[in-house]
């Protein structure tokens, strides 16, 4: 699930100021109830009796935009809950189908409320009041893939996940931000709803973390991925703008607080994001909602950027960038994923737009943001596509670029790291190659999610083991999950010229007979520039090897041992393979339905070997003479292309 980034608050200047060092000792919670307001606020956002916030965003081309949609919506009743396409989960695997339904009917209440909210002349208020009726009605605001054996839909227990933490957030802002507007009965309604999906389960947790019967349900308090941002932020805001108790309130802000340590440690101490991008602008911009969160709410005494881990997650974005406008898809990211703009923007490293755009229908709370926070004006931080490289050492990745003043658009993404990651794809070892703002040789990035994608099915799709990716096959054995499948890095050497990153990947695959393989890119910057890569592999007795590139589909035959990879822009690259054994080409598209479908072309040795050594360099190539290669023919079945050593 993926939703927009936020908008226009700039924290460079803030950033800058904050002093090095980890973050300061947590208050008490009898310091924290000094710092919070007496009654309970929206947190985030305006109310509709502040006319001089809402009044100038109304006449501008967003807010008329917003008010009319409204008055499309209102004009039709809310869509009534689906549980067949709920049930559908549990029945087949298929999550895509009430997540559609429900996400619009949830756009739905959304759209309404920021249509009152700039007109304030009453006529969404009988359609909001509907939505609202219709919409606590519902048996779940649960993701069905989060209800294990449905007992939230059958009303037999009550507990958080991603979807009751973000709707219930926005729920709990239509009552605070038009307070003065609904009656008595549906703010009631509305408290009722969030009490008991969502107050009482976590305070259930919170202050009985051991033995609360809720405990294994709210694993997301304890992990270190996305969940723990998203459903902290969800919840506390729904605690903060709801609960009277200014003591259960700093009960809340001092759970977040912990919640937070264990979500930053999800990074590496270099700020590496191993879920990948499009999860960092998912968890980390629920973090940055709930930093605001908490900012507005001390008066600026509780800051959770005040951390060294956090400033180094919040840099992720810049420093995982290859080139122009081309971002790696390592784990369950998208091949055409980017830093959400709006994310960028709060962080300070993008100007702000001259306009919020209030008829967004992302998630309400971050429109909010985006509209009312303050920014630090035209103080930013490009991406730095100039810098040589990025190496996350702690993360096991490297950028390559090719540096200052330079015509060449040639850079690359080289994966270490191990096969225990958040959101693990088998991949030690892969690489995405970018030629003029195109990725060519890539990651396939992740797949329409089903029951099994998080199951013990997951490795058995090719896209999440290590056969969807540019990494060799040994011995007829893929790589094995887990921490122990791990690249150990043996050598880095950097110039102005060339960066050289040596990896041994022996450890990933679960082999007897496998005495060492090693693989070694080469980046070189000079002329045109080029990537080399080398893969050396020693069996025990000898056995079959092979090694891949995964890409676009256009792949060409060259003389022999030439291959060139080009998109539909004319973007192409030559492949030189050097290999001492003879070899053939294996090309199949892999399937992945609904999404990106790459296509692999392995390089297979004909005869079982002891050691073998295959050089790839791969290098920009002349769009004639890719253009002049004869094309591969590729099915959806392995297809073997005749090529000669």
């Amino acid at each position: 699930m993926h939703t927009r980034g936020i908008h226009t608050f700039c924290l460079l200047f803030l950033i800058m100021l904050l002093p090095a060092g980890q973050a300061p000792a947590a208050p008490s919670l009898d310091e924290i109830m000094t710092m919070l307001p007496d009654e309970p606020t929206s947190v985030i956002g305006r109310s509709i009796d502040d006319r001089a916030a809402w009044d100038p965003i109304a006449k501008t081309a967003s807010g008329k935009r917003a008010i009319a949609a409204a008055a499309k919506l209102a004009e039709k009743p809310i869509d009534a809950f689906r549980r067949d396409l709920y049930m559908e989960y549990f029945e087949n695997g298929n999550r895509s189908h009430f997540q559609s339904h429900n996400g619009r009917r949830w756009r739905h209440l959304r759209v309404l409320v920021m249509g009152e909210l700039l007109e304030n002349r009453g006529r969404f208020v009988p359609a909001i009041k509907q939505a609202v009726e219709v919409m606590c009605s519902d048996p779940s605001w649960m993701l069905p893939a989060h209800d294990r054996k449905h007992v939230v839909v059958d009303g037999k227990q009550n507990y958080v996940d991603l979807g009751v933490a973000m709707y219930g957030y926005e729920m709990a802002l239509t009552r605070s931000l038009l307070a003065s507007r609904l009656d008595e009965a549906t703010r009631q309604l509305i408290k009722d709803n969030l009490q008991r999906r969502i107050i009482d389960p976590v305070f259930d947790t919170i202050r009985n973390p051991e033995k609360s019967p809720l405990r294994r349900r709210h694993w997301w308090q304890q992990t270190t991925n996305n969940w723990n941002a998203v459903c902290t932020a969800g919840t506390t805001g729904v605690i903060l703008s709801t609960v009277d108790s200014k003591r259960e309130r700093a009960e809340a802000v001092a759970s977040a607080m912990d919640n937070m340590t264990r979500f930053l440690a999800g990074f590496t101490a270099d700020g590496y994001c191993s879920e990948g991008l499009g999860y960092w602008n998912y968890g980390f911009g629920h973090f940055a909602v709930l930093r605001q969160m908490l900012l507005q709410q001390t008066g600026g005494k509780i800051d959770l950027l005040d951390d060294d881990k956090a400033r180094a997650a919040a840099k992720f974005p810049l420093n995982i960038h290859i080139l122009d406008d081309v971002w790696p898809s390592f784990a369950d990211a998208s091949p055409h994923g980017k830093p959400g703009s709006d994310l960028m923007t709060y962080l300070g490293w993008q100007p702000a737009p001259k306009e919020a755009d209030a008829a967004d229908t992302g998630l309400m709370y971050w429109t909010m943001v985006a509209l009312f926070s303050p920014t630090a004006g035209a103080q930013h931080e490009h991406v730095a596509e100039h810098a040589r490289r990025t190496y996350f050492d702690q993360g096991g990745v490297m950028i390559v670029r090719p540096g200052e003043q330079t015509k060449q658009r040639f850079a690359a993404a080289l994966k270490a790291g191990h096969n225990a990651e958040h959101h693990n794809h088998n991949d030690v070892g892969s690489m995405t190659v970018v030629l003029d703002g195109k990725a060519l040789i890539l990651d396939p990035g992740s797949m329409v999610y089903t029951a099994d994608t998080f199951s013990s099915k997951r490795y058995t799709f090719a896209i999440m083991n290590s056969y969807g990716h540019s990494v060799p096959v040994i011995d007829g054995q893929l790589q094995q999950p887990g921490r122990a499948a791990a690249a150990k890095v043996v050598s880095t050497e950097f110039t102005d010229e060339a960066d050289t990153f040596a990896i041994d990947l022996t450890a990933c695959y679960k082999d007897a007979n496998l005495s060492g393989a090693q693989r070694t890119w080469r980046y070189d910057r000079r002329g045109e520039g080029s990537l080399t890569m080398t893969d050396h592999i020693q069996l025990k007795v000898p056995g079959t090897i092979e090694t891949a590139l995964v890409g676009v589909d256009d792949w060409r035959r060259g003389d022999s041992g030439v291959l060139y990879v080009r998109d539909e822009s004319g973007a192409a690259l030559r492949v030189e393979i050097t290999c001492a054994q003879p070899y053939d080409l294996v090309a199949e598209k892999l399937e992945n339905p609904r999404h990106f479908e790459p296509v692999r072309v392995g390089i297979r040795l004909r005869e079982p070997v002891a050691e073998a050594t295959i050089k790839l360099m791969i290098r920009p190539a002349a769009a004639d003479e890719a253009a002049a290669a004869k094309p591969v023919t590729i099915t959806g079945k392995r297809l073997t292309i005749t090529s000669t050593h």
